[in-house]
């Protein structure tokens, strides 16, 4: 599975109107999980067992809502689900850490006055 799946997984408790990679126009309050880059892969080397490699995927979150209060109800809920997240697995990856790259963003309202909000994560992931 995806990063941007797995990640989704855990927030059906905030909406269960969540989009992958795509932001549709409709309806008007949704979540949409996107990859967005990531960093090189990390190498422990060390002998025996304790090789491995983590990649370090990072994905965004784009919150649209018709309500400004619930946009930030929501970002304060999905930076409380995923920020500091450890040793979890989720279809068979073992999500070694979750942390949040910079605070909440503001973007805004959109061309029919929803409000709108980003959190950008980083991941280290062993698959």
């Amino acid at each position: 599975m995806s990063l941007v799946v797995d990640m989704a997984t855990l927030a059906t408790g905030v909406t269960s109107i969540i989009y992958l990679n795509d932001r549709p126009d409709t309806p008007d309050d949704l979540l949409v999980f996107s990859n967005s880059g990531g960093f090189d892969t990390m190498h422990n080397l060390g002998g025996g067992v304790s090789n491995y490699a983590a990649e370090r995927p990072t994905f965004q979150i784009l919150i649209r809502n018709s309500s400004s209060a619930t946009a930030i109800t929501w970002a304060e809920s999905l930076k409380g689900i995923y920020n500091g997240l450890t040793d979890t697995t989720i279809n068979s990856n073992l999500y070694i850490s979750v942390f949040m790259i910079g605070d909440i963003n503001s973007l805004g309202k959109d061309d029919r006055g929803r409000s709108m909000f980003s959190l950008n994560f980083e991941v280290k992931v062993k698959r």
